[in-house]
């Protein structure tokens, strides 16, 4: 039966070299997750800068036209919002947190729909049959309020048995701004998830609000802008930097785990020199061992050599005396 090694019985160079290439892994380790972490949190930090200075863009550009209800040249903003680099769609969200306006998307204020995961605008028929100019009969009076409104019930039973589906909230045909989502005290609020972003601005009512929604009062919201970001590029080039950062930190502990295991290699020769040194005199052989230098480990085989010295002196002493007696 082979008896297993302890570390007790381990060689002391690998004593000090194996917790040392471990150290290194490790501290490589630890240096590139700080690192990654440093750099999601700048990435992210980037991407909300660029997101609420488009978004504020986006807010003053069509204060006018959302003041003065003209839809045509608030979908230009909305548009030429799009336009920008990173920018992958704007919208509007109703009171009631339903989308009614997307860019490049016509529409006279019904809200988008969904089927089968696909987007649908109910709107194109009455903008091309009204020029854009579609109005709700009683679109000053009240709002659709969503699933607790009997107009907004009603419309989910008409659809919901014409679609065959089962629909039981608006959420469910339409799109609609998240429920959970915060705003802040300059009434902005976003969304970082993936290589997706969004960013959203909760609308106030003004005093030149209510002079056409007279069912509107001061303080309350009129809507939401909101905008989606594309961060793919962004991701990307932070996992470049990462890539290259990996890189160079492997180079580095490579470098230093050879260093280590060619100064192991070099005290692992001046053991075993002055071990065979120690051997053969227990054999009765007395021979020098070569010393290559002045550290720790070549003092000792100095000191090894002197013995040495000191017995060869010894056994010289001895065999004149012999000589001396025989005479």
């Amino acid at each position: 039966m082979e008896n297993k090694k302890s570390y007790k019985d381990l060689s002391i160079v690998f004593k000090l070299v194996f917790p040392l290439v471990l150290s290194i892994v490790f501290v490589s380790g630890i240096a590139i997750f700080i690192l990654y972490k440093m750099q999601i949190k700048q990435l992210e930090d980037n991407i909300v800068k660029e997101g609420q200075s488009i978004l504020h863009n986006y807010v003053s550009n069509s204060k006018d036209s959302i003041e003065k209800g003209h839809r045509k040249s608030f979908q230009e903003v909305m548009n030429n919002v799009k336009k920008i680099k990173g920018v992958e769609d704007t919208y509007l969200f109703a009171r009631n947190k339903l989308m009614s306006y997307k860019s490049d998307e016509v529409t006279v204020g019904k809200s988008f729909v969904h089927e089968n995961d696909k987007f649908k605008n109910p709107n194109e028929k009455l903008y091309n049959e009204t020029n854009g100019m579609y109005l709700r009969e009683d679109w000053s009076t009240r709002d659709t309020l969503g699933k607790d409104d009997p107009k907004a019930k009603d419309h989910i039973k008409k659809y919901a048995k014409e679609m065959s589906i089962q629909a039981k909230k608006c959420v469910d045909c339409h799109y609609k701004i998240d429920e959970k989502i915060s705003f802040d005290q300059d009434r902005k609020a976003h969304i970082v998830s993936g290589d997706k972003s969004h960013f959203y601005y909760k609308i106030p009512v003004e005093k030149d609000c209510i002079a056409c929604h007279t069912n509107w009062k001061v303080g309350e919201h009129a809507g939401y802008l909101g905008l989606t970001m594309e961060n793919s590029e962004m991701i990307a080039q932070v996992k470049g930097h990462m890539q290259s950062f990996s890189i160079v930190i492997a180079i580095i502990a490579i470098a230093i785990i050879v260093v280590v295991f060619l100064v192991a290699q070099y005290l692992n020769g001046s053991l075993k020199s002055l071990r065979n040194g120690i051997a053969e005199l227990n054999e009765g052989h007395s021979t020098e061992v070569e010393v290559h230098s002045k550290d720790e480990i070549g003092q000792i085989a100095q000191l090894f050599n002197e013995h040495i010295a000191d017995i060869h002196a010894g056994i010289q002493y001895k065999k004149g005396e012999y000589r001396k007696e025989r005479s």
